[in-house]
């Protein structure tokens, strides 16, 4: 099942989870799991933001391969699944990838609340703010492996 998560420039939120559901996929056994990241901005081939590629260095696993990629039809049609940051990235996904739109929801739906909490983007500002974006991707993408390891 291929996972894939969208943020603005995938450099920051999206790969984190990407590469914390491929950490967790290992760690389960729930080798049918395919995460992938991508960014509405369509920058290619950057490195991971510096701090949270050492977030993700003290959770216990690595950013330093990940290079960003733009969001493309291609990528959105062999996805199983899509999570979203914000709402403005579901509502690119719907002006331009109209297709994809029914397997797109916002990853925040798995945090406690109402299901609509959308994960800020943390770059440019200070430490805690990246540690309380960590905080969010690391709950909801553990509430979403579980729920695709062991489904209703």
């Amino acid at each position: 099942m291929r996972i894939l998560f969208v943020c603005s420039a995938n450099i920051s939120r999206s790969p984190l989870a990407e590469h914390y559901l491929r950490y967790l996929a290992g760690i389960l056994g729930a080798h049918h799991l395919e995460p992938l990241s991508a960014g509405i901005m369509g920058i290619e081939g950057h490195p991971p933001d510096p701090v949270m590629a050492r977030i993700a260095a003290r959770a216990g696993f690595d950013l330093s391969d990940h290079r960003s990629r733009g969001l493309t039809a291609q990528l959105l049609h062999r996805a199983d699944e899509v999570y979203v940051m914000e709402r403005r990235h579901r509502a690119f996904i719907r002006e331009h990838f109209p297709e994809a739109l029914s397997k797109t929801e916002l990853l925040g739906a798995h945090l406690p609340g109402d299901g609509k909490q959308e994960i800020g983007d943390p770059t440019g500002g200070h430490r805690e703010g990246y540690e309380k974006v960590a905080r969010q991707i690391f709950d909801a993408v553990e509430h979403l492996a579980i729920s695709l390891k062991y489904p209703r």
